[in-house]
């Protein structure tokens, strides 16, 4: 995948207007994350439709899809005979949940605020920080990068980072490549998980929830977790 986001993006809205081709974004994780209006409005490009779900619904069940109005108008309630055009149905398990419906106004009332997506992310740069500072002074090949409130940890490799934040790969390796061995990332995320620190298959994404005192705490589990992997020999 691309490294450059915003670019690729951007070539993509280009191409589909071209051919009139819709532009169809997945914003499942990222929207609400990258910022209120999702990673669109951070990296400045609008698509034709839009799958949301997770923030969206404040932790419970939900999901929705967004659009253009002419996209979205088979959709539409609005008698048949009116429109001329055929209803496209739309069922769904949760539609119109008033439990799901109820968390997502209050979680999007609070995401609208841009400061929350400020908040979260740089937290995140401060445990990606803190992780890759772990790495360089023990001299572990590997790095923790990723975007907005996000991070995600690779061992092995030819290089160790720098102390600092990444928002991608080591140029060594190729952007998005999960180049972590199996057994090292299991070895990992059982080591964080005595230690009081539950990461996704090497992943993690933080919150406002989320203190200086949490993200000391996971640096300081990411550091005797990679020792501990690291002297096992696990790590390439």
């Amino acid at each position: 995948m691309p490294s450059n986001w915003a670019a690729f993006l951007r070539f993509l809205r280009t191409e589909t207007e071209r051919t009139g081709a819709l532009l169809v974004v997945d914003e499942v994780v990222s929207g609400f994350r990258w910022s209120p209006g999702g990673a669109q409005q951070a990296y400045g490009v609008t698509g034709d439709l839009t799958a949301l779900a997770k923030i969206l619904a404040g932790g419970l069940p939900g999901g929705a899809v967004a659009g253009r109005a002419d996209v979205m108008a088979p959709l539409a309630f609005e008698p048949e005979v009116r429109r001329g055009l055929p209803k496209v149905a739309h069922p769904g398990t949760f539609n119109a949940n008033p439990l799901s419906a109820a968390a997502g106004v209050a979680c999007l009332e609070l995401v609208a605020d841009p400061s929350v997506q400020q908040r979260a992310s740089a937290s995140a740069a401060a445990v990606r920080t803190g992780m890759n500072s772990v790495l360089a002074e023990l001299g572990v090949p590997g790095s923790v990068y990723g975007a907005a409130s996000m991070f995600r940890i690779e061992l092995g490799g030819d290089q160790v980072p720098p102390p600092t934040d990444l928002r991608a790969p080591l140029p060594s390796q190729e952007p998005d490549v999960h180049w972590t061995p199996g057994i090292a990332e299991k070895a990992l995320n059982l080591h964080m998980l005595m230690r009081g620190v539950a990461l996704f298959g090497g992943r993690g994404i933080l919150s406002i929830a989320h203190s200086e005192e949490v993200i000391a705490t996971t640096v300081s589990a990411f550091r005797e977790s990679v020792t501990a992997v690291a002297d096992a020999g696990l790590i390439g």
